[in-house]
Parts: C-alpha cells; structure tokens; sequence
C-alpha cells in the first residue's frame, strides 16, 4: 500500500501534525552503532516523541479484512505507547480498502462479522528479541488482555 493513497481529506482536515509511523523512523536503523542498552533507549526516546509531541497519530488499516497493524508487534507497541502517552489514534482505511468494506458492510449488515479478532499474542516482529521485550512490557504494565481489549473498544 501507498502512503498516498491516504484520503487528502484527512491530510486537509487537520491543522495539527499527525505521526505516520512510516515516516518516524526504523528501528533497525538504530542498531548501528552504540551498545545493545544505549540503542534501545534512543530508540524507544524517538518513538515515544514522535507520538507525544503532535498527541495524535494514523493507523492505516490495510487491507481491510486483515489490517498489517494488528499483526505487527512494534506497530502494536506504537498503539500501546499512544494509549499509554493519552495520544489520539486514527484508525483510517485508505481507499480502496475503505470502499472493499463498506460495500462488504452493505451485503453483510454488521462490522462484527467483518472485523477480524484482535489477537496481540499472535503479532510477529522480524527480531524474536523485540517480541519478547514488547509483551513484557505490555504484560507488566496493563496486561495483554486489557491491551486487547482497549484495541477492540478502539
């Protein structure tokens, strides 16, 4: 999916700045360089400003039926940090998706039957180490299931 293919109405509609993820930075950048600890506090320094300074970010929801988001462990540790930091998160569909699901939404009458559940534990990351790090953050802090079901209530 293309970053463009986000509605310009949402770009338009806002005066304040949105974090796009896409556009903050790679973590795996970071891994250049420094020890193991210095990296992972920069790292997670730049993620958390990124997110607390404009309070507010997108979350792309693509494809619809089974949004990349909610199956990537370091873009639910973003949503987490965002709850955590009372930031705002926009989920938007781009589109194309969006147009996939609402005539889906027609056909079907309700968006439970169209939304996938909302599984945390079953997120993947590229490093295992990151998934490890990120669930034990999450599970010390407010729990994989109430991070579930803040994602569902969302």
């Amino acid at each position: 999916m293309d970053v463009t293919d986000v509605p310009t109405s949402f770009l338009t509609r806002r005066t304040r700045p949105t974090t796009a993820d896409q556009f903050s930075f790679n973590q795996h950048e970071f891994l250049k360089g420094g020890s193991q600890k210095e990296t992972e506090d920069l790292m997670l320094a730049t993620l958390k400003e990124s997110i607390s300074l404009p309070g507010r970010m997108i979350c792309l929801l693509h494809p619809w039926q089974d949004p990349v988001p909610f199956r990537r462990v370091w873009c639910l540790y973003e949503m987490y940090t965002a709850f955590k930091l009372g930031a705002q998160i926009t989920f938007q569909f781009p589109p194309n998706d969006a147009e996939g699901f609402y005539s889906k939404l027609v056909a079907v009458g309700e968006t439970v039957a169209l939304v996938p559940t909302i599984e945390a534990r079953e997120a993947q990351a590229t490093l295992e180490s990151d998934r490890i790090r990120i669930f034990d953050e999450i599970r010390s802090s407010i729990g994989m299931e109430s991070f579930n079901s803040q994602l569902q209530a969302y």
